[in-house]
């Protein structure tokens, strides 16, 4: 069936050429004996059989990954439709970090016309993860920057599996984080825990965050300290305070003991507290501290409660 499928991609018709890369896609991984056909077809007379080319070829994923230069040159070239150079930026995409001699091109079409190339170009960025650190200041200016907001929500995305690679990006971050625009704002809060390091000048909107109306966002902010970890003890009686809210009470915990040793007065403190579902987790996680004055604080408590 594959086979007979290449052939049919180089048919005289149009709509035959078409529909033999609609079933191609429908088959997906399994048409991989079929690439090189298909690559050819992104060179094809008709804008909607280069489209579904690149769809093709997007399906195929890193078996795909030959075309690349074939890829490029559609992306980079401004007189393709954008319907085709979107489709290739989301091709790039899927072909995972492989695909990282592509940042170039893709940041550059994180800035293009068209929403929908940017919207790809930036969603591919984070598909390459890491390699696509040389492109975090193109997904600033996206988040940023961009009028559509489902590009800002992508680019906030993105940044997320570069890392600590992006630290750069923890102002542009921290301000989305403050958006009307609650999606944006969870987004970037969550980033917030990946990109790392950068966060720990920060703490302070962190930490006004956990009393945030929406407790997604409060949740968000929790996991972002418990990330920046034993750096995060100005946190501590905050996220002691946040126990009482169930919607992050246990992440408010985790985050408790990432930070540590630190958090211990806070969470000794937290041991009289009248909650007595506050005072009982703050001794799971004093005994998950363990260290020496987590033990003693415990102890002290149980002696005057005899």
């Amino acid at each position: 069936c594959v086979p007979v499928l290449a052939v049919a991609i180089s048919d005289p018709s149009p709509a035959v050429r078409r529909a033999a890369l609609d079933v191609l896609f429908r088959i997906g991984p399994q048409a991989q004996e079929a690439v090189t056909a298909v690559a050819v077809a992104l060179g094809d007379a008709s804008p909607d059989v280069r489209t579904m080319a690149a769809a093709v070829l997007g399906r195929l994923g890193l078996a795909a990954s030959a075309t690349l230069p074939a890829l490029l040159r559609v992306l980079d070239d401004p007189v393709q439709a954008p319907g085709t150079r979107s489709a290739v930026a989301a091709a790039i995409g899927r072909m995972g970090p492989g695909a990282a001699r592509a940042v170039p091109s893709l940041a550059r079409a994180a800035g293009d016309s068209d929403p929908a190339v940017r919207a790809e170009a930036v969603r591919a960025l984070g598909g390459i993860g890491r390699r696509a650190a040389p492109a975090v200041p193109a997904l600033v200016g996206a988040l940023e920057g961009d009028r559509e907001p489902v590009v800002r929500r992508l680019a906030a995305e993105s940044l997320s599996p570069i890392g600590r690679l992006a630290a750069v990006a923890v102002p542009a971050l921290l301000r989305a984080a403050r958006d009307p625009d609650r999606d944006l704002a969870r987004t970037a809060t969550l980033t917030l825990s990946q990109v790392g390091p950068g966060a720990r000048a920060h703490l302070p909107l962190l930490i006004r965050l956990l009393a945030d109306p929406d407790p997604e966002m409060r949740g968000n902010a929790a996991w972002v300290l418990g990330m920046v970890g034993k750096d995060a003890a100005e946190a501590a009686p905050a996220l002691v305070d946040a126990l009482r809210d169930r919607a992050v009470a246990r992440k408010a915990a985790t985050a408790l003991g990432r930070v540590g040793p630190a958090a211990v007065p806070a969470l000794a403190r937290a041991l009289e507290d009248p909650d007595p579902g506050v005072a009982s987790t703050a001794a799971i996680v004093l005994e998950r501290i363990g260290t020496p004055p987590a033990r003693r604080a415990l102890e002290a408590h149980s002696a005057a409660r005899r």
